[in-house]
């Protein structure tokens, strides 16, 4: 029998957001349009969960947004969800994250709060702290070197974030 997760160990067909093995995931409502790969901020209400990418260095991470394959897109060829949909959101387990740029394993893993240049997605992951831009995500570590895969690094990452 063929192993499911077999061909990732090349990550040649990785997505961002895509899960290895198996995880701990939770559902929020988006507040704005996002990508799947990314780190998330939580802004709870008291009627909802809701989630943001990370806008301050005071935002709480709260986990990665998960890809699912048998979503339809948002239809504007950016993002995998839309403003007011539910998404969701890995807390505990092996993730493709979007990265900045390459990452090794044992890398400390830090997620962009505010754009610098050319570095614009907020949520997507890096290395540093890019000069108080990107806030270190306590619980997470890289557990394979990163990949361009149709023109994206990815970088998996184990989560281990609390609930």
């Amino acid at each position: 029998m063929t192993d499911f997760y077999a061909p990732l160990e090349t990550i040649a067909e990785a997505q961002p957001g895509m899960v290895w093995g198996d995880c701990y995931r939770d559902t929020y409502k988006a507040t704005a349009a996002m990508k799947a790969g990314i780190m998330v901020s939580n802004i709870g209400t008291a009627n909802f969960k809701t989630c943001k990418s990370p806008a301050a260095s005071t935002d709480t991470h709260i986990g990665a947004t998960e890809y699912l394959p048998a979503r339809a897109p948002t239809g504007d060829g950016v993002n995998e969800y839309a403003a007011g949909d539910l998404v969701s959101v890995v807390r505990k387990g092996q993730i493709y994250l979007i990265s900045e740029a390459a990452m090794s394993v044992g890398d400390p893993v830090f997620a962009r709060y505010t754009a610098n240049g050319g570095n614009t997605l907020l949520g997507a992951i890096r290395v540093d702290a890019d000069t108080a831009r990107a806030l270190q995500v306590p619980g997470a570590r890289v557990v394979k070197p990163s990949v361009t895969v149709n023109g994206v690094i990815l970088t998996l990452v184990d989560l281990n974030l609390p609930s």
